[in-house]
């Protein structure tokens, strides 16, 4: 990108030469601040310039959250995609950053082939803001048809995303990019909902074995919606992530799921993850039927139905089980 530059923020002097050292040896041009305050007088002199920022969370006066939430509501028309810093045991800070806008977040010390990685990927993010405007609208109609519908679709993102950003670095999935992809396909998940009756949708009893098998359905309307620009668009990974995950988020591991009864491996793996959020998040929210599950209760009841799902994407929930169950302390507030 022309006239491209880094803006690295953090209060510790030692973080910022080691850092922003890392950023020029990859070939990018940095600019450093050493807190909320300087960095906003940097990014407001040239906004369209610093298309990365990368911030600790914790500084004196203007701290990391702050910059996010002044960067994000001081210039809605221009995105620069924001990493945080954080040290090992700061999950409800990474999910507070995550909520406020934050795109991503980099576990100190840093490592500079991840810095690299996550720099490249940040930068490919920003050719698909398109798709983040585009992706209001089915979350936006699922909220005037049903509000829990309309919440789980908002709330999943982060969930599946930072599923996907686990598997990613435990296990070689061939794409640097796979986790932003189940983030954005993970909002489509129920997208076949959209033609599904609102009475349906609203039901607090049990459903009859029809309105079961019109609910099951919802699979299949929402791949029938996405199919023709899959077609289209062959080469475009994110949306035959998309296609998959609303096609196959219902399929199981032990082959109990449907539409098809596919079982393992037969499932595409963005849709075994999403399947793991989905289920998670609809166990720890409310619903018209029942009240939220404690994380507690939530994980007793997936160890328990544990064949139901991909054992490593399950595992990786219940290791990072902290920062899950800090996430929904932040999504029901």
């Amino acid at each position: 990108m022309e006239n491209f530059a880094v803006l690295l923020v953090d209060d510790d002097k030692l973080t910022l030469r080691v850092v922003g050292q890392y950023i020029e040896k990859i070939g990018y041009e940095v600019r450093t601040a050493g807190g909320g305050w300087e960095a906003i007088e940097c990014f407001e002199e040239d906004p369209h310039r610093y298309r990365i920022i990368i911030t600790d969370l914790v500084m004196p006066e203007m701290d990391g959250f702050d910059l996010i939430r002044a960067i994000r509501n001081r210039s809605p028309y221009v995105y620069p995609y924001i990493i945080v810093l954080s040290g090992h045991g700061e999950e409800e800070f990474v999910v507070k950053a995550l909520k406020l806008g934050a795109d991503n977040f980099l576990e100190k010390p840093v490592s500079a082939r991840k810095l690299a990685a996550y720099i490249e990927s940040g930068l490919q993010k920003l050719t698909w803001l398109t798709l983040d405007v585009l992706l209001e609208l089915p979350m936006k109609i699922l909220e005037f048809q049903d509000e829990y519908t309309g919440k789980h679709v908002r709330d999943i993102r982060i969930i599946a995303f930072l599923l996907a950003k686990a598997y990613s670095e435990r296990y070689d999935v061939g794409d640097p990019h796979f986790p932003e992809y189940v983030q954005i396909a993970s909002a489509f998940h129920d997208i076949g909902k959209i033609v599904l009756p609102d009475g349906l949708l609203k039901k607090a009893g049990p459903y009859t074995q029809e309105e079961r098998r019109m609910m099951e359905h919802h699979t299949l309307y929402g791949a029938r919606l996405l199919e023709e620009a899959v077609a289209r668009h062959p080469e475009n990974r994110i949306l035959r992530t998309c296609y998959e995950v609303a096609l196959f988020h219902h399929e199981r591991w032990d082959g109990s799921g449907y539409p098809y009864g596919l079982r393992g491996e037969e499932i595409p793996l963005a849709a075994r993850i999403v399947a793991v959020a989905d289920v998670f998040n609809a166990l720890t929210s409310n619903r018209h039927y029942r009240s939220a599950h404690s994380l507690e209760e939530a994980l007793a009841i997936l160890e328990r139905e544990k064949e139901r799902y991909d054992p490593e994407v399950l595992s990786l929930l219940f290791e990072h089980q902290n920062l899950f169950g800090a996430i929904k302390r932040k999504q029901s507030v």
